[in-house]
């Protein structure tokens, strides 16, 4: 299966774990930054990825899903993940992304989920790769 994973970072812990989840699909990792729309061209599965910024989905990751949005992606299978605060008071930027990504049409095949970090900078909280990489294992 043809996957693509986007996602933004500000300290690395999000890319860190996109770089994990990639691995373990045998998929390709692109920060927004370097994000094409070609790259869309034969995805089956699509995963985003975003720190939560300001109780919200990062700017760049923004741009991204109004890009998915108006192309036609029906039958692409997808999931959203974010890193945050254990915090529920933090914000919440994976039900966001889901929300955007069944908008455009995506079949989710992976529950939104949060992953924490240990302070604003990071690290990850223990056992969030493994946890990341059992995420993505489950994907039907």
């Amino acid at each position: 299966m043809k996957s693509l994973i986007i996602y933004e970072s500000k300290f690395g812990n999000t890319a860190k774990l996109a770089e994990k989840i990639a691995e373990t699909l045998g998929s390709q990792a692109v920060k927004a930054d370097k994000f094409e729309e070609a790259m869309l061209e034969g995805v089956e599965l699509l995963i985003v990825g975003s720190p939560v910024w300001a109780w919200n989905i990062a700017a760049p990751v923004k741009k991204i899903l109004k890009i998915v949005e108006a192309k036609s992606l029906q039958g692409v299978k997808g999931g959203a993940f974010d890193t945050g605060f254990a915090n529920k008071l933090a914000g919440n930027a994976c039900k966001k992304i889901d929300k955007k990504l069944r908008k455009a049409g995506l079949d989710i095949v992976l529950e939104p989920m949060h992953f924490i970090v240990d302070s604003d900078k990071g690290p990850l909280k223990e056992r969030e790769i493994e946890r990341a990489i059992n995420w993505v294992r489950n994907i039907h």
